[in-house]
């Protein structure tokens, strides 16, 4: 009897359990958000601070947000459930609506009441904060509908994937089919652009395209940055050229550009810190025999060193001679060291952006 018992009180534990998931299964159904019950909102605002939640919390919106619509400097607090006040597309990015290669998508916001407190936490690239009490607060609450990308070729392809750049979302794209702009400026940049620069413009000023030509290539996309070096292209037959900028944008290069030589290195690689990865080939005719100043760093060099300097520290060149060196940029270091070699003495240094060199080539 005991036996018996104890079977039929796990076959009991059994059905409760089977319809208790059950029940469960149908109250999650019954408190799904139908997107057709929800109050279009077009256009999205920058934010729902204007919504009463005493009118609005429980109800939903349905709307189309736009990365374009971005402000780098916007504020959000909370982690999947935000202030009413917080950005709404910084927000969205921050619960992954933009976790595919999209510029785009459509959602469903629904409102809720106000909370005692809003716990910050970093996503997607995104810092929000952690906040106190607000009137209202919302959720996204439905799956997003990706969009596809702009069209091939277009300054927004690089304007839009850039800005994805920043989420980390985004490094290479594979084959896109870019077509080479005939004359003009390419934008902003060598080598590494500002992604607001004409995409087929800034490959054939980097000597991948010929003007009018077309064929896939490869875009890296980059973080934002606060400045670009500009300079004569390597287009073929183009006499396209660049323009320095201090204007911040987003940025990106290519990574079929580590073939291509650049002349007349700059003083310094300054404008090129957080080119993160990006390889690219500088000619340079260096300098005299006397010491040179401004080196940064040993082997692993700041960006604000003095390039024919730096590269007669790390023995590639020699006073009056021409060589092609190959340059990576690497992230932030949190030091560089000191050191003498080869006549150049160099100097310890605090944070920043750093480069190595891979190798020299004769010109």
């Amino acid at each position: 009897e005991v036996i018996t018992f104890i079977i039929n009180l796990s076959a009991m534990l059994r059905l409760y359990v089977l319809l208790l998931i059950c029940f469960s299964g149908v109250a999650l159904l019954a408190s799904a958000i139908d997107p057709a019950s929800c109050t279009p909102q077009d256009p999205a605002p920058a934010n729902f601070s204007g919504f009463d939640p005493r009118v609005w919390a429980g109800r939903c919106v349905r709307l189309y947000v736009s990365l374009s619509a971005q402000r780098p400097d916007a504020r959000v607090c909370g982690t999947e459930t935000y202030r009413s006040d917080s950005d709404l597309v910084s927000a969205a990015i921050h619960a992954g609506l933009f976790s595919g290669y999209s510029f785009a998508a459509s959602t469903v916001v629904e409102f809720g009441q106000a909370l005692t407190a809003y716990k910050g936490s970093r996503r997607y690239g995104v810092a929000s904060s952690d906040c106190g009490d607000y009137a209202g607060s919302l959720s996204f609450r439905f799956p997003a509908h990706q969009f596809p990308s702009p069209p091939s070729g277009s300054n927004e392809i690089a304007f839009y994937y850039g800005m994805l750049a920043t989420l980390g979302v985004v490094g290479n794209t594979d084959g896109v089919v870019i077509g080479g702009a005939s004359s003009g400026r390419s934008g902003d940049g060598l080598g590494v652009y500002a992604a607001s620069s004409d995409v087929g413009a800034a490959a054939v000023h980097a000597g991948l395209l010929a003007p009018g030509e077309s064929q896939p290539l490869r875009i890296w996309f980059l973080p934002r940055r606060r400045s670009f070096y500009g300079g004569f292209g390597r287009g073929r037959g183009s006499g396209m050229t660049s323009r320095s900028s201090t204007q911040p944008d987003w940025s990106m290069s290519f990574p079929e550009a580590a073939r291509t030589i650049w002349g007349e290195a700059p003083t310094s690689l300054e404008l090129f810190g957080g080119a993160d990865g990006v390889v690219l080939r500088f000619r340079l005719a260096c300098c005299s025999s006397r010491q040179l100043p401004g080196v940064r760093g040993s082997g692993v060099y700041h960006v604000g060193s003095n390039f024919a300097a730096s590269a007669r520290h790390a023995g590639l060149v020699q006073p009056n001679t021409e060589r092609i060196l190959v340059v990576e940029f690497l992230g932030k270091t949190d030091s560089f060291a000191a050191g003498f070699r080869n006549g150049v003495m160099s100097e310890r240094f605090g944070p920043g952006y750093a480069y190595r060199f891979l190798d020299s080539e004769l010109a």
